[in-house]
């Protein structure tokens, strides 16, 4: 088995493990995904004003 074949295995296997896992914390989680997304999307938002207003 070739190293791409690897890569795509290995890919395939993390994928399926993580729906499994969404599929079993998701709708438990879902509140409080969002608000740490949230949280860290205003946190980029900071960081991309302070660094076009300070001219870093």
């Amino acid at each position: 088995m070739g190293r791409r074949s690897c890569y795509a295995v290995v890919t395939f296997v993390i994928c399926i493990v993580g729906l499994k896992i969404g599929r079993k914390f998701g709708l438990k989680l879902a509140g409080r995904a969002t608000i740490l997304g949230g949280i860290i999307l205003i946190g980029i938002g900071i960081e991309i004003f302070v660094k076009g207003f300070l001219g870093l």
